[in-house]
């Protein structure tokens, strides 16, 4: 198994426009803390799945296939607690726990430290950790990205928390995590995304973006491992938490 170079990689031209096109300035910052500090590693809890074995196995696996609408994040720098957000939406689709849409901001107001600069990966996994994310019809969009919830959108939010999740050192790792329906939160220069299917090359995915259904194939996009930037610190989840809580399918749909 190769682990994958960690230093920095140097963002291209169109990587740069995308991010400033969408949203004036890069929203994932580096990694505020060390590999392992507070999520184990995932090497030292899974085996990973040889490589001769992916072929098989990664047609088997979508964890796309309930086509839930992609996350718009506008303006604003949030695209790290939107990848979270999408990975516990995931999560719950393949615990078969009933939909409720989430709203991000409610994430990024905690893991931004008050000021639009983006964030960083694990800030925004210790928040839904420790606090969760608000269901958008108790705490919508309108509410901006400033105010952290309070009241019965903060009680509710601790119904959508993570509760098991694993960091990734390796393109190994990050198969293997796919195969096993981990979905995996991970960055290139300046911008998060959420992993959810290996593609047939096996050194390409498609992922989840956050800039609305407009963008690429009805807001998913396809990249090839190169490109990933693996100081940013990447993340498998596996579990969240049951709710109990039932959203007005009304609000399914919002963005």
């Amino acid at each position: 198994m190769v682990r994958l170079p960690k230093g920095i990689i140097v963002p291209s031209d169109v990587q740069r426009s995308e991010c400033f096109q969408h949203y004036g300035h890069t929203g994932l910052l580096p990694r505020d803390d060390y590999p392992g500090q507070h999520f184990p590693m995932f090497a030292d809890h899974f085996e990973v799945i040889d490589r001769d074995a992916w072929p098989e196995l990664i047609g088997k696996i979508d964890l796309d296939r309930r086509q839930r609408l992609a996350f718009s994040q506008r303006s604003v720098g949030s695209c790290a607690s939107e990848a979270c957000t999408r990975t516990i939406e995931s999560i719950r689709d393949e615990q078969n726990e009933p939909y409720v849409r989430l709203n991000p901001y409610g994430l990024y107001a905690h893991a931004c430290g008050g000021r639009d600069a983006g964030s960083s990966l694990p800030a925004n996994l210790r928040f839904a950790r420790d606090l969760g994310v608000p269901p958008i019809d108790l705490w919508p969009r309108e509410k901006g990205w400033r105010t952290k919830p309070y009241g019965e959108a903060a009680e509710v939010a601790k119904q959508f928390r993570i509760i098991e999740a694993w960091e990734i050192g390796t393109w190994d790792e990050f198969v293997t995590a796919i195969l096993k329906k981990f979905p995996v939160e991970c960055g290139y220069p300046g911008h998060a995304i959420t992993a959810y299917r290996v593609l047939g090359n096996l050194r390409s995915f498609d992922y989840w973006n956050s800039w609305s259904k407009t963008w690429g194939r009805n807001g998913r996009g396809t990249l090839d491992m190169r490109d990933l930037q693996w100081n940013y610190g990447f993340f498998a989840v596996r579990v969240a938490t049951e709710a109990t809580y039932v959203q007005d399918s009304r609000y399914w749909i919002a963005a």
